[in-house]
């Protein structure tokens, strides 16, 4: 299968978004996660760090299909924030501010996602995106005003920005792959992004108007890499984690000129990386010995610590 097809807006829904289920516009009130049933191992995923880095909120399928939960850094107080029975809610990500919690919501009758937002408290539940196709990996901009993130609407996976509200969505990218995994820049002037343009998958960085779409390197060894489905712009504006799929899901650094690609997590298979807001510490989700959980570790790779364990 060439680079170009496994990236297929239904590929990336599964991988993303796991099941999927309808809009509802109740405002929920957090509640204790439930506990599972005796020998039923849940599946944590998806880390994203509070912007004063004190939470960090994941999905999880602990009651059953996957939520949005927060806890403290240090694994406590892990508390059900978002509850939408009718959607499989995945892929959570912080407002700038800290006020809000941005989602994607997937439906199980017709597997379209869509994203919604809330209040960090859970209230407030909003729909941002009611296009019936795929919208993924949103990303607000450091200033808290667009919001960017990947679409199928037009037949092919592309990158697109919309105001934080909803309104605006507007298309960067016109490729003849696919293009995921939007991510801004710090200072907010430009975004970064994964394409399998030319039948190879690697990084681009394009002005925040879509201009300028330019690969960070022509080095093979970045492409033979495969970066797959998750892409992170250091706080200092230097670096990018990624995720390699086809080193068996591996998490990699590398400048942003292309230089100095190392690995970072070298246990099989990790994914969703997730930088604290200083840069030194990177939440990730991990599979090892069967249980799929959120790790922590320094960006060296010392103090790895579990934080969950359902």
């Amino acid at each position: 299968m060439s680079k170009r097809n496994r990236y297929s807006p239904r590929i990336i829904v599964l991988v993303i978004s796991a099941f999927i289920l309808s809009a509802c516009f109740g405002t929920p009130t957090p509640t204790p996660a439930p506990a599972l049933a005796p020998g039923v191992k849940a599946e944590d995923a998806s880390p994203s760090w509070s912007p004063d880095g004190s939470r960090i909120a994941f999905a999880s399928n602990r009651d059953g299909k996957f939520d949005i939960f927060v806890m403290n850094t240090d694994g406590s107080s892990q508390t059900r924030l978002i509850n939408k029975p009718d959607t499989v809610n995945t892929a959570p990500v912080w407002s700038p501010d800290g006020a809000r919690i941005m989602f994607v919501a997937t439906k199980t009758e017709d597997e379209f996602s869509q994203l919604f937002v809330a209040n960090s408290d859970g209230s407030q539940l909003t729909q941002l995106t009611t296009t019936p196709r795929h919208d993924l990996s949103p990303m607000w901009s450091p200033d808290g005003s667009r919001i960017v993130f990947a679409s199928d609407r037009t037949g092919n996976t592309e990158v697109f920005v919309m105001n934080a509200d909803g309104s605006e969505q507007t298309r960067l990218t016109r490729t003849d792959g696919s293009s995921f995994a939007p991510a801004w820049s710090p200072d907010g002037k430009r975004i970064a992004f994964i394409s399998t343009r030319n039948d190879a998958a690697t990084i681009y960085v394009m002005n925040g108007d879509g201009s300028n779409q330019t690969p960070i390197t022509d080095d093979n060894a970045l492409s033979d890499l495969e970066p797959d489905l998750t892409l992170v712009w250091s706080p200092d504006g230097q670096s990018f984690v990624f995720v390699s799929g086809s080193s068996g899901a591996r998490i990699y650094s590398v400048k942003v000129n292309g230089s100095d690609l190392k690995q970072v997590v070298k246990e099989s298979p990790s994914s969703s990386p997730a930088l604290s807001p200083d840069g030194k510490r990177l939440a990730f989700a991990a599979t090892r010995n069967g249980n799929p959980d959120i790790y922590v570790m320094n960006m060296d790779g010392s103090n790895l610590t579990r934080l969950t364990d359902k």
